[in-house]
């Protein structure tokens, strides 16, 4: 497990870094800088085109993983409509660049769930059965939030801050839990939450701190060193604090995921990924700790 998850881990982030290099490339402030003289104009083209792409694609796939999961709980439950409200609470994510009417785009965000909600009811009432109507729907909306949503939060900070940024957010995130597993592996005594996940440490925890607390800074420090302090805003201090919060709430994210599958009764969310599980055990700290990246690193320019 541990060897499959040494190979897999590194190849995982050379793909990220990959990927964000290219959206960088493609679109976004400072992209056109490093573009040919003679390639379309970047600053026209949508920022995140690349992640938007990667994420629509993947979110099918989270989709089904979270399906099995719900499916395992013996709720009912139908993969097209959890793969629409995944889509639905990613696009969502788009209203406010699609209009510059604040009251139109609060009317988008807030009729996306009441019109999922609806057909979710319809899709679970076919048949003239009335049984699990509501739980169904209710695994429905929370794939519209964990799967939609929060993706959405992660382009977001892509939009807001740049592409390197958000692959400093999920690397210092990532940093947190690998510094709380090998933590936990050598000197956790003292269990966290036994009955919820066994393995996990409070001595882990620490060590997942301290680690992200230190990857955020060398980020921070490097990005200063390279862009200058005015593309790159946030303080050494301010990047330690935010990679501390970072992994807390990274570790909180894990564990949620932990519940859905002790509730599920399995101990991955599916086979696809050697040594790290499923789509979903890989991105269940990043997912829950987006909106937190949005709000600190919003707050810190």
């Amino acid at each position: 497990m541990l060897r499959y998850r040494l190979i897999t881990g590194p190849l995982l982030i050379l793909l990220l870094v990959g990927l964000v290099w290219l959206d960088d490339r493609i679109g976004g402030p400072g992209s056109a800088k490093t573009m040919p003289a003679d390639a379309p104009d970047a600053s026209a083209m949508p920022r995140g085109l690349v992640l938007l792409g990667l994420a629509t694609l993947l979110l099918p796939l989270a989709a089904q993983e979270f399906t099995r999961l719900v499916r395992a709980m013996q709720v009912r439950t139908c993969t097209p409509i959890m793969i629409t409200a995944a889509w639905l609470g990613l696009g969502i994510t788009l209203a406010p660049s699609l209009s510059g009417d604040p009251r139109l785009v609060v009317a988008t965000v807030m009729s996306a769930p009441a019109v999922l909600l609806l057909a979710a009811y319809v899709t679970f009432a076919a048949g003239r059965r009335t049984d699990g109507v509501l739980v169904a729907s209710g695994a429905v909306m929370a794939a519209f939030v964990h799967l939609g949503v929060l993706t959405g939060f992660l382009l977001l900070v892509r939009e807001s801050f740049g592409a390197w940024v958000l692959a400093g957010v999920i690397l210092t995130t990532k940093a947190g839990d690998t510094g709380a597993y090998f933590t936990g592996r050598v000197l956790g005594r003292h269990k966290l939450i036994p009955w919820l996940s066994p393995g996990k440490t409070r001595e882990g925890l620490a060590g997942g701190v301290v680690l992200a607390a230190i990857v955020g800074a060398l980020l921070a420090r490097f990005g200063t060193l390279q862009l200058g302090a005015e593309a790159c805003p946030w303080t050494i201090p301010f990047a330690a604090i935010c990679g501390a919060a970072f992994a807390l709430v990274g570790q909180a994210g894990d564990l949620a995921m932990s519940l859905l599958k002790r509730g599920a009764g399995v101990k991955d969310s599916s086979a696809l990924l050697p040594g790290l599980g499923g789509l979903l055990d890989v991105l269940d700290s990043p997912l829950v700790v987006a909106p937190i990246a949005f709000w600190l690193l919003s707050a810190g320019c």
